[in-house]
């Protein structure tokens, strides 16, 4: 987002019933002072910056550091994932608050290794690691590459480093609220505002002009606020096929992220690969339960 934007956005917008967060994505052409005027236009909010890759230099490194931003790396930055490694290494003394997203095609999902990547990121000074599914990638390669990730986290756990979808599902497993709407399986009152000060309900449909619900540059509060409820997007997200219904892990996904779901029957895109999961992750919770049982009882 511009600095520009941003402070329109702040002062146009802000309001003591919504929690904002900055997210600044780099391009090759950034630079420290671009990065000092959107902290400037920032401040006090929280931030996090999207590196395309290799344009992190070590005065973006240090400044980054010493304002205690959270940095995402883009695999998508990168033309081979070996320059990601070695960019990283030279930039591990900063110990910047560091995590890898990776982008899943069929090709990486296929070849992805998760306990050789999350070693090698640990070892770069990785503190979390991301996964983000591209439209083309199919449920099956998913479920493949989500065994073999959970497998490696459960065997490790607690890891050096943070996978947060893992670590939401496992509490969602353990019975504790979803922090996510993700697992609600409702879309949340948020608003995403872009580069150009287009708003959308969602971070997921943002640029998608269907769902635009005006600008923070000629709208108010009010007005945008009614145009999602025109829209009844929440509302939307409510609706569930009957086979979610009677699932016996629904309680768990809810039928999942609403973006991710089937527009013919509804469903979950993934769900074949989350019910793999959950029933490992039950397995996991009632052997748990088994050891824990005192001896007689």
């Amino acid at each position: 987002m511009r600095p520009k934007v941003l402070q329109t956005v702040f002062s146009s917008l802000r309001s003591d019933a919504f929690t904002y967060r900055a997210v600044f994505r780099m391009g090759g052409g950034a630079t420290i002072d671009t990065v000092l005027e959107c902290l400037k236009a920032a401040r006090g909010m929280d931030v996090t910056v999207e590196a395309d890759g290799l344009a992190f230099s070590v005065g973006l490194c240090d400044l980054v550091a010493r304002s205690g931003i959270h940095v995402i790396f883009l695999q998508d930055g990168y033309g081979r994932t070996t320059s990601l490694f070695a960019n990283s290494l030279e930039l591990k003394p900063f110990k910047m608050d560091v995590t890898f997203r990776a982008s899943l095609n069929e090709e990486r999902a296929e070849t992805l290794v998760p306990w050789m990547w999350l070693d090698t990121l640990s070892n770069a000074g990785f503190t979390r690691f991301e996964y983000a599914c591209q439209p083309s990638l199919s449920p099956f390669l998913f479920r493949a590459f989500l065994s073999a990730l959970f497998s490696y986290w459960e065997a490790e756990k607690p890891m050096s480093m943070e996978i947060p979808q893992l670590d939401q599902m496992w509490d969602v497993m353990q019975g504790h609220p979803p922090s996510s709407c993700v697992f609600r399986g409702v879309c949340d009152i948020q608003y995403a505002i872009d580069a150009d000060g287009f708003v959308y309900p969602c971070p997921l449909y943002a640029g998608n002009a269907e769902y635009r619900l005006g600008s923070v540059i000629w709208d108010t509060r009010r007005t945008i606020d009614t145009a999602r409820r025109e829209m009844r997007f929440i509302d939307r997200s409510l609706v569930h096929p009957r086979m979610c219904s009677v699932c016996s892990f629904e309680r768990w996904c809810h039928d999942g992220c609403m973006r991710r779901r089937s527009p013919c029957s509804g469903a979950f895109r993934y769900c074949v690969a989350y019910k793999a999961l959950f029933a490992r992750f039950r397995k996991t919770l009632q052997r748990q339960a088994g050891e824990t049982t005192p001896t007689g009882s």
